[in-house]
């Protein structure tokens, strides 16, 4: 189960739009969880 941390815009917008996400780091501590890292892509 993801679990997201973080403030300001919300993630998952009321409007129903799909959001790509893109990877920034990963870990793999020795107790079993991956701890990955998204953003959404930057616009242009």
């Amino acid at each position: 189960m993801p679990l997201l941390l973080g403030g300001g815009k919300s993630l998952f917008p009321a409007d129903g739009v799909l959001r790509t996400l893109e990877p920034v780091s990963t870990t793999s501590p020795p107790h079993g969880a991956n701890v990955c890292v998204y953003r959404r892509p930057e616009t242009r």
